[in-house]
C-alpha cells in the first residue's frame, strides 16, 4: 500500500537563501477554448485552468474558470490524449463544480498515477454543458508554464559532408520566449580550424541538409562563441519552430573559412524534463581571478521529472585556460556540492540521489531550482575559480487569484454572483508576464480590464490593458509593453490586481490580487491531516465495498465517519481497539464524493474526499 506521508520535511525550514523570485511551485496551465474540441459546438466558450504544483510535490491546486459557455457545466474531467485526440477520463472534476468554477486540490494516489502525464502534456481538460454532443463544449492541454529549452552537442560527425581537419565540438543552448518573440542562443565551440564565419538554424531531419531558418550570425563573439537574443522569424511564430524542434527537423550549423559549407553541426534536441542551463564567464565568478584570462563554457541540464537525477552536459575553451588540470565542480553558496570530471573540453553526466558520494537531495533540487547552483572550473593559477556560470531555468514562476465582487473597494452593485479565475506566469529572467484570465456572470458585458498596482484593501493606478473579449483575456506583457523588473517585485509583493469594468460598476465589478502562494482551500481528494505527528494511508479510493484505513504516529484515532457534501451523516463505524488498522464496509454507500473523518475525543484528527 502505498502511503500519503503527512508530515512536512523539516528540511523546508532550514534552505539557504535563494533567489526572491524564484520558487519551487509549478504552475500548470490550461486555456480552454471551443476550438479545440474534436467536434465544434461553441467556438466562443472558453476558460482557464491553474494546476499549482506545491513544493512537498503531494499537492495539486486545481482551479478552473470558464466563460461564454452558453450554458450550465453539466461535466468536467481531466482526460489523457493529446490534442485533437479523444481519451478517456482520468479524474473526474464533476464534483467540484460551482456555478462557473471549479476548485479542488488532488493529492495521494490520485496525483501519483497524474505526475508523469503532467510534463509530457499527455492531459487535456475538458468541459461539458448541456449541450448533447459527447465531446465537450471547451477543451484545453494542461502545460507546464515555462520557456522553451533546446540543445545542441555539436561535432564534425554529424556534418554532411564531413569537414576536413577539424575535431571541433560545440555545446548550443537556446531558449525560446514562451510567447514566441526571441530566442536566447548560448554556443561555445573548441577546437575550430579557425573564427567562425556563420551560424544558422536548419531545417532538416539528421543525416540531410536543409534551408536556413534563423541566422545567428549576429550573435558571433570573439570567433568561437555565439550568444545574445534573436528574434523569432514571422513565419516561424505560433509554435510552428517549436514544433519543428519536437519533429527533430531542425540543426545548428557552425561555419569557418576552411569548412565554409560547415565544420560542427548538431541536431536540436528538447525534452518534457525541467531544462537549465548556463554561460560561464569571470563576471560570475564569487572570487575574482588571480590571473586574468578570458575563457568561457556553456552547457545545459535536465533535472527529471521525477527530480531524482540531474544531467548535464557543457563545453568549456580548453585552449583557453590558464593552466592544465582544471578542477569542475557544481558549487553553491560557495560551497562544492559536486565534484565532475571532463574530457576532451566536455564535462558531462548524470548526478542521481542514488550517487554514494554528494548524492542529489531534494535541498538541492531546490537549489537549483532557486537559482544557487553554478557550475565552477578552477586552475592552479585560479584556485578558487577562472569561470562560472549559474545555471537558470527554463520554467517560469507563477501566480494565481480568483475574482469576485468580495475584493472589489468599493462594494459594486450587483444582483447575481459574478465569479472568475486566472493566472500570471514570469520569466526567470524577469522579462515579461503571461497573463489568462477568464469569468462569466456580470452585470453586463465587461468594458475593460486591467492589471492595477495595489494591495488587497486598496485601490491603485492601471499598470497594463487586458484584450477582454467573450469574458477572458489572453495575453502577455512585455518589455516593448513597458513590463520590467521592477513590475515582477510588485507581483512578488502581492502589489498586482485584476480588474473588470462594467457599465454598471465602471470602478470594477470583479477583483483578483495575484498571489505566488496561492491555495483554493478546497478539501483534498485524499487523506489531508490537521495533525503534523500523523502519517495516514486509506485505499482504494475510489473506493466500492470497503476503505482500508493505516494510522502511524503518536496520534490514534477511535471512530470514522462518513458524510455526503450536504453534510449527511451517511455511515459511522468504531475503528479498532489500536486505532491504527481499520477496515470499514461500505457496500451500503451509493456513488458519489463523501467526506472521511477520524475522530478522537470527539475531535476531528484528518478528513478526506473520498469517492465511490
Amino acid at each position: 500500500m502505498k502511503k500519503l506521508l503527512l508530515a512536512f520535511s523539516l528540511l523546508l525550514g532550514t534552505t539557504t537563501a535563494f533567489a526572491d523570485h524564484l520558487s519551487e511551485r509549478l504552475l500548470f496551465t490550461a486555456r480552454l477554448d471551443g476550438e479545440n474540441n474534436t467536434t465544434v459546438t461553441n467556438p466562443d466558450a472558453n476558460g482557464i485552468a491553474s494546476l499549482f504544483l506545491n513544493k512537498n510535490r503531494d499537492s495539486l491546486f486545481v482551479t478552473i474558470a470558464t466563460g461564454n459557455l452558453g450554458g450550465a457545466i453539466t461535466g468536467a474531467h481531466i482526460h489523457e490524449g493529446m490534442p485533437g485526440v479523444d481519451g478517456g477520463v482520468v479524474f473526474n472534476l464533476t464534483p467540484f463544480v460551482n456555478q462557473n468554477m471549479i476548485k479542488t486540490v488532488i493529492t495521494g494516489g490520485d496525483l501519483d498515477s497524474l505526475m508523469e502525464g503532467l510534463f509530457t502534456e499527455a492531459y487535456y481538460i475538458n468541459i461539458h454543458t448541456e449541450n448533447p454532443i459527447a465531446t465537450g463544449t471547451a477543451r484545453g492541454q494542461i502545460k507546464l508554464e515555462r520557456d522553451f529549452g533546446f540543445y545542441t552537442n555539436l561535432d564534425t560527425a554529424q556534418e554532411i559532408p564531413s569537414p576536413m581537419g577539424s575535431a571541433a565540438l560545440g555545446s548550443g543552448n537556446f531558449i525560446i520566449d514562451q510567447n514566441d518573440d526571441s530566442i536566447r542562443v548560448a554556443i561555445i565551440t573548441t577546437g575550430l580550424t579557425g573564427d567562425i564565419q556563420g551560424a544558422h538554424l536548419h531545417f532538416a531531419a539528421a543525416g540531410e541538409n536543409g534551408p536556413v531558418l534563423v541566422n545567428l550570425s549576429s550573435l558571433i563573439k570573439g570567433g568561437t562563441r555565439i550568444y545574445g537574443k534573436v528574434a523569432v522569424p514571422d513565419s516561424l511564430k505560433g509554435g510552428k519552430l517549436k514544433n519543428y524542434i519536437k519533429d527533430g527537423l531542425i540543426y545548428a550549423n557552425i561555419h569557418t573559412t576552411m569548412n565554409a559549407a560547415g565544420e560542427i553541426r548538431g541536431q536540436a534536441l528538447v525534452s518534457s524534463d525541467l531544462y537549465l542551463d548556463s554561460r560561464l564567464d569571470q563576471a560570475q565568478l564569487e572570487t575574482p581571478q588571480t590571473v586574468q584570462t578570458d575563457v568561457q563554457a556553456a552547457g545545459h541540464g535536465y533535472i527529471a521529472s521525477d527530480f531524482a537525477s540531474f544531467r548535464y552536459y557543457f563545453v568549456y575553451e580548453e585552449e583557453n585556460l590558464s593552466s592544465q588540470t582544471p578542477i569542475f565542480s557544481f558549487v553553491r553558496g560557495g560551497q562544492i556540492v559536486k565534484s565532475l570530471q571532463a574530457q576532451d573540453g566536455v564535462i558531462a553526466g548524470s548526478w542521481t540521489s542514488e550517487d554514494v558520494t554528494q548524492p542529489l537531495t531534494e535541498d538541492l533540487i531546490r537549489g537549483l531550482l532557486y537559482g544557487e547552483v553554478s557550475l565552477r572550473i578552477s586552475t592552479t593559477l585560479n584556485p578558487t575559480g577562472e569561470l562560472q556560470g549559474t545555471l537558470i531555468r527554463a520554467l517560469r514562476e507563477g501566480y494565481a487569484y480568483e475574482l469576485n465582487t468580495e475584493q472589489e473597494v468599493p462594494s459594486p452593485m450587483v444582483t447575481k454572483t459574478p465569479m472568475g479565475a486566472g493566472m500570471v506566469s514570469i520569466d526567470s529572467r524577469r522579462s515579461n508576464a503571461h497573463v489568462m484570465l477568464a469569468f462569466d456572470s456580470l452585470s453586463g458585458p465587461a468594458t475593460g480590464g486591467h492589471l492595477h498596482l495595489g494591495v488587497p484593501g486598496e485601490t491603485g493606478p492601471v499598470l497594463f490593458a487586458l484584450p477582454v473579449i467573450d469574458n477572458a483575456a489572453y495575453t502577455f506583457w512585455t518589455a516593448d509593453a513597458g513590463f520590467t523588473a521592477a513590475n515582477e517585485l510588485q507581483f512578488r509583493r502581492d502589489s498586482v490586481y485584476v480588474n473588470i469594468h462594467t457599465m454598471a460598476n465602471m470602478s470594477g465589478e470583479i477583483r483578483g490580487n495575484a498571489d505566488r502562494d496561492y491555495r483554493n482551500n478546497q478539501s483534498t481528494t485524499s487523506i489531508s491531516s490537521f495533525s503534523k505527528d500523523l502519517d495516514v494511508a486509506i485505499s482504494p479510493n475510489p473506493f466500492a465495498d470497503f476503505i482500508n484505513i493505516e494510522i502511524n504516529g503518536s496520534q490514534q484515532a477511535e471512530k470514522a465517519v462518513i458524510q455526503d457534501l450536504s453534510g449527511k451523516v451517511v455511515l459511522t463505524t468504531e475503528l479498532s481497539t489500536n486505532g491504527v488498522k481499520s477496515q470499514i464496509i461500505t457496500t451500503d454507500i451509493k456513488p458519489g464524493v463523501y467526506i472521511l473523518s477520524l475522530y478522537k475525543n470527539g475531535s476531528v484528527l484528518a478528513a478526506s474526499k473520498i469517492v465511490k
